[in-house]
């Protein structure tokens, strides 16, 4: 289950008393310190801005030298939206050459980037990251400098740090919130941690980023984690530890049949409390997944997924173990995907890895295995003459609209996703499967929508559709 809703907030935790931090009246010497903090704080705001721009734009401008068209959009969007003065404005004429580009000219000039140079990409903009980081840090710090005058700025500033966290920030023995790129001063902290913002992570006291702060009744939590993945449990650590285990080794496997991976910390959360998860769905401004047992929110960049079930039931380890995992698939293909896909396709993916049936985990050895079927009764169940949807049909559906209205068809969309993206894959021919590659890339590459890439894939395989969905049927009848 996936949503994609993006909306931009301000960091709520850092609303704070700031008359409590500055007197209302400083002396005269004081003061003047004050408007050279400020003063400096924009020179400086000047400096580090024209020098994120000319980051991004020269990131951009070797994209386009590699022939690599979308990612040189995304620099060059960038280069405007942090940077100043001459790096702006090339950025500008720049991304306004390439939107003027025929499609003519995009065929003969870029190309779907190689593995290699994808890598080699994601290494530049990660370093470009922490450097505007880094940037940001230094600016906050300088707002911070100026007072009262700029106390707002600074807020801000170390609100989009903390959200924008790879990992869950810790509080230090000073009581100083501590990020990647330095600490938060401690009265800025305490404000932060006073006004709701701390929560206990394994015994010890850390900061609530955005996705903690829409439940602020758990106040409890437990994690697991690697450089890549977040695994948190409000059962126990033993939980915690446990479902990372199996979720880092299925990463490398996203990583090598996906062709990317992820340039942030992907985070899931196991919620043993209806309330907890009910209390993030309303938070997030996404009741509708009430009656899920999971779903993926872009917007915090999380998967939840609830114990019991929607109906109250009790779920085996297994059962969590396999939610767990088919909505980490989720996280991590909306990662590496510019275009959010079909809801077959995302649906269809999603049981490929983390479908009851569809792997094997040794606890002991750590060992997972891939590639499997589904259930038998599912498979069963798909095979009933008129279970089929019509392949037309099915390509349309969303899966979001499924679960308050027919469990059973619901799980039959789950089961035809997955055995029609396997269809394509391994049982429709290598034509078939070269087209579906084609355009896996082609949307991974390229932000469209949801509709334009069904729309592309219809064209690439339209000609063939009728005798596609014939195959298809025989297809499930083997499995």
């Amino acid at each position: 289950m996936s949503a994609l809703k993006k909306t931009a907030r301000l960091p709520v935790a850092l609303i704070c008393l700031w008359a409590i931090l500055w007197p209302q009246s400083a002396p005269a010497l004081v003061q003047a310190e004050r408007d050279r903090a400020v003063q400096k704080y924009y020179e400086q705001k000047a400096s580090i801005d024209a020098a994120s721009g000319q980051r991004h734009l020269a990131i951009g401008e070797w994209c386009v030298n590699k022939g690599l068209l979308e990612q040189a959009r995304q620099e060059f969007a960038r280069a405007i939206s942090l940077g100043r003065g001459s790096a702006q404005e090339k950025a500008t004429a720049a991304l306004g050459a390439l939107e003027a580009l025929t499609p003519d000219q995009i065929k003969k000039r870029f190309h779907p980037p190689s593995g290699k140079e994808l890598k080699l990409f994601r290494l530049k903009v990660a370093k470009a990251a922490l450097d505007d980081r880094r940037g940001s840090k230094k600016l906050a710090d300088a707002a911070w400098a100026a007072g009262e005058s700029l106390a707002d700025v600074a807020a801000a500033g170390y609100g989009r740090l903390i959200d924008g966290a790879r990992t869950i920030p810790e509080i230090d023995g000073e009581g100083r919130i501590v990020l990647d790129v330095g600490p938060v001063p401690a009265p800025v902290s305490k404000a932060v941690c006073d006004a709701g913002g701390a929560i206990t992570i394994n015994g010890r006291p850390r900061i609530r980023t955005a996705f903690l702060r829409r439940v602020p009744s758990v106040d409890v939590l437990y994690m697991a984690e690697c450089d890549d993945l977040a695994l948190f449990s409000e059962k126990g650590l033993d939980e915690a530890v446990a479902l990372h285990a199996v979720g880092a080794a299925l990463l490398p496997y996203l990583k090598k049949d996906l062709g990317a991976e992820p340039d942030r910390g992907l985070h899931v959360c196991v919620f043993h409390s209806t309330a907890s998860y009910d209390e993030y769905c309303a938070q997030s401004g996404h009741p509708e997944y009430t009656v899920s047992n999971g779903f993926t929110n872009l917007e915090d960049f999380l998967s939840v997924v609830r114990v019991p079930d929607k109906n109250g039931r009790a779920l085996t380890d297994f059962q969590v173990q396999s939610i767990v995992l088919h909505e980490l698939v989720h996280l991590f293909q909306f990662a590496v995907t510019a275009t959010p896909m079909p809801s077959w396709y995302a649906e269809g993916i999603a049981e490929t890895y983390g479908g009851v049936g569809t792997y094997q985990w040794a606890a002991g050895s750590k060992r997972l295995r891939i590639g499997g079927l589904v259930e038998r009764r599912r498979i069963d169940a798909l095979r009933v003459p008129g279970n089929l949807i019509g392949l037309d049909e099915f390509l349309r559906l969303e899966a979001r609209n499924l679960h308050a209205l027919d469990r059973a068809m619901t799980e039959r969309f789950y089961t035809q996703s997955w055995a029609f993206l396997r269809f394509l894959r391994k049982g429709a021919g290598r034509t078939a499967a070269r087209k579906l590659a084609a355009w896996e890339t082609d949307c991974q590459n390229n932000r469209l929508d949801s509709a334009e890439a069904q729309r592309r894939f219809t064209i690439a395989f339209g000609k063939n559709m009728k005798s596609l969905e014939r195959d298809f049927i025989k297809f499930v009848e083997t499995l």
